[in-house]
């Protein structure tokens, strides 16, 4: 007896001696790879109710967020070639109530748009520099503003103003990319890209930080089974993300706390999309209530519609 309480003394000694293993969120994460057909994922039962909401008038969008500020409005803009401006739209009719311009910045290729809330409440938009036709460009910038003031009596008129965003200047630290999907973890803030052209679309994160005054390397996270993606979003009231592609559109659902990286590994749901974009380029959630809004580019003399899509999420 006396033998086995020894033992037990000793084996406890041990267990309180074991060091506690402590990992980076960053630094220990293996970068994944999601393995099935998107082509073969069946799709929800539930196809959603479509509508049509108006033709658009600008013929270029390349990227679109609904505005936490102004719950029922949206910010889009335009990409390479265009004015770096951000228009604030009415997603009940997809009427442009203001542009903002901003000379002082440029678009080189202004390809997605994200939105989150910080600790204090503070609504911020980040527009992501990151297309990259040519797969050259040695400075990618994400752009991070206070969502703009808006009321009534700005309808229809232009703004000519300084965005004071931080600009955030990163490169890949593996190659050149053309990437034109950008959301924003809800929960921790990080900033993630989603590449376009490659063979698997690949996922590079940038992690928050309070100042951007140093130049980031971006950091791989992993890769999808699929490419061409050209929008993403998430909804933050529901832990969603939604990304797209021209073909296909795919959802992650997550509980708060979840590692949003190891969510993106998993099979993705896939709600019925129809295709009837000529060139499918942004997403959006509404921010209040079961919707999500696509918007595409002219596409030969066919002008771009506004399409919300309905689901019981």
């Amino acid at each position: 007896m006396k033998k086995l309480l020894w033992l037990f003394a000793l084996l406890s000694c041990s267990a309180e001696q074991l060091p506690v293993v402590e990992t980076d969120y960053w630094r220990d994460f293996i970068p994944f790879h999601a393995e099935y057909d998107p082509a073969s994922l069946p799709p929800d039962l539930i196809k959603g109710q479509k509508t049509a909401i108006d033709t658009f008038p600008v013929d270029e969008v390349s990227g679109m967020v609904a505005s936490r500020k102004y719950p029922g409005y949206a910010w889009v803009h335009t990409d390479s070639g265009n004015d770096p401006e951000l228009i604030l739209i009415r997603l009940s009719d997809g009427r442009i109530l203001c542009r903002y311009k901003d000379t002082d910045i440029q678009n080189v290729d202004w390809e997605d748009i994200a939105a989150f809330q910080d600790k204090t409440g503070k609504n911020w938009l980040v527009i992501g520099d990151i297309g990259d036709n040519l797969q050259q460009r040695n400075n990618l910038t994400l752009y991070y503003l206070e969502e703009p003031d808006y009321h009534d009596s700005l309808e229809g008129s232009v703004r000519v103003r300084e965005f004071n965003e931080q600009a955030r200047h990163f490169v890949y630290p593996d190659g050149y990319y053309d990437a034109e999907a950008l959301f924003i973890d809800p929960d921790r803030g990080d900033a993630y890209v989603i590449t376009k052209r490659d063979t698997r679309s690949r996922v590079y994160g940038l992690p928050f930080k309070s100042s951007y005054q140093e130049w980031d390397t971006a950091i791989f996270c992993g890769s999808f089974p699929f490419n061409g993606v050209t929008g993403a979003d998430v909804k933050f009231d529901s832990r969603i993300l939604i990304i797209r592609t021209y073909l296909h559109i795919f959802t992650w659902h997550w509980e708060f706390g979840s590692d949003i990286r190891q969510v993106m590994a998993g099979v993705p749901d896939k709600p019925f999309y129809d295709q009837s974009e000529p060139q499918g380029e942004a997403i959006t959630f509404s921010v209040n209530d079961k919707s999500y809004y696509v918007l595409g580019e002219k596409l030969f003399g066919i002008a771009p519609v506004l399409y919300q899509w309905t689901y019981p999420y």
